[in-house]
């Protein structure tokens, strides 16, 4: 009987490690393939990424860079006469301050959108207005140095960056000031919107000031504590919560890039200001 049972057990044994040793046998099953995405120094293998990396580059104020991202063949009319780097900056204030452009919206693929009623090597950034007309913008897949097909902002496109400048650009005062200061950002803004936010801050915070003291003087004695109160409450909560707005409302006109977007999503200065007063 033992030995009938250690018989049994054996076979068992055997059994087991067969089945074993061939599962460890069997090919694993093909990992799904994804379109293939070809290499590139930018990153500009697809809509979606070409996009994201020229907003990330001028996000710096690195527009010699983020010229690469742009077709800059066979250009027509005004733009003949900007550099790569021109051109970039101008496009860069069109997208911040038209707010036409989702990166979101763009495809992940090589090959991009399909059924969109464009040629295959076309894709959509988006659409702008234009003296009232709708202008639609696109990325182009065109071939590299060496064959390599990637996806630039269109040429076709980029040849409308002045006409388009002329709407979305800035006033000649605020080109003036941009020209005679450094090519430097900080936290996504470039130094000229450093100093114009500084100034429209100060500006409004004088203006509130100067309104609390003809408040003070029109109501009679300064040293009635009712009216102390009303003169603090207008140079202190007040005050910061108009310098806040201000400025937040010549940051949008201005327009700002994803870094500042972002902080200003998450900052609660607005918020704490508004329940201190």
């Amino acid at each position: 009987m033992i030995s009938i049972l250690k018989a049994a057990f054996f076979t068992l044994f055997l059994l087991v490690c067969l089945q074993a040793g061939a599962q460890e046998a069997a090919p694993p099953a093909p990992a799904e393939e994804g379109p293939i995405i070809p290499a590139d120094e930018f990153d500009r293998g697809t809509p979606h990424r070409s996009a994201q990396g020229f907003m990330t580059v001028v996000d710096t104020g690195d527009f010699e860079t983020a010229a690469n991202y742009l077709d800059l063949r066979n250009l027509h009319g005004a733009a003949i006469e900007l550099t790569g780097a021109q051109l970039a900056r101008r496009l860069y204030v069109i997208i911040n301050r038209g707010k036409w452009a989702d990166i979101d919206d763009l495809i992940d693929d090589p090959a991009g959108r399909p059924n969109d009623n464009l040629p295959d090597y076309r894709d959509s950034i988006g659409i702008v207005l234009d003296d009232g007309k709708e202008i639609r913008l696109l990325m182009q897949k065109v071939p590299r140095g060496d064959g390599v097909r990637i996806w630039k902002v269109s040429n076709a496109t980029v040849s409308l960056i002045p006409q388009l400048y002329d709407t979305y650009g800035y006033p000649e005062y605020i080109e003036d000031l941009r020209r005679g200061l450094p090519n430097s950002t900080f936290l996504g803004y470039e130094l000229f919107k450093w100093v114009v936010l500084v100034g429209v801050g100060i500006f409004s915070y004088v203006i509130v000031f100067l309104l609390a003291l003809a408040i003070r003087r029109i109501l009679g004695d300064p040293n009635v504590p009712s009216l102390r109160r009303t003169f603090r409450f207008l140079v202190l909560p007040f005050g910061l919560w108009v310098i806040v707005m201000s400025v937040n409302s010549a940051a949008a006109s201005l327009g700002t890039g994803e870094a500042a977007a972002a902080i200003q999503q998450v900052t609660p200065l607005p918020i704490l200001i508004t329940v201190w007063m």
